[in-house]
């Protein structure tokens, strides 16, 4: 949190479920990579979210037109793993972290492993 004080219960209960809702828009993230869904990744992500992978920086929607061509063309199979995050929330506003390893299956049967945060 943004600050030292102590929270009450009610205020604890709250940033217990905000961090909880951004656990779970993670999880959509990844999902809809790794089903090369786009509507459930893009449900991950308010309309003005900026991405931020690797050399990409833009809109959700323009990240998935950069990464997914290059997936499909290189992988069968992926799989995203979310490792621990961090979340800290300010008001309305949150900023998170979360480390992953990344393995796809190539299309010549070999596998790519990445990871990264």
């Amino acid at each position: 949190m943004a600050s030292d004080r102590p929270m009450d219960r009610d205020a604890r209960m709250d940033a217990l479920l905000d961090k909880q809702d951004i656990h779970e828009c993670l999880a959509r993230f990844s999902r809809g990579m790794d089903r090369f869904d786009r509507d459930i990744y893009l449900s991950a992500f308010w309309d003005d979210a900026e991405m931020a992978a690797g050399p990409f920086v833009g809109s959700a929607a323009d990240c998935w037109d950069w990464a997914v061509p290059m997936h499909e063309a290189g992988q069968i199979v992926t799989h995203h793993a979310l490792l621990q995050t961090t979340i800290d929330l300010d008001g309305d506003t949150a900023h998170s972290e979360t480390y992953y390893q990344f393995v796809g299956r190539n299309r010549d049967e070999s596998l790519w492993i990445a990871g990264g945060r």
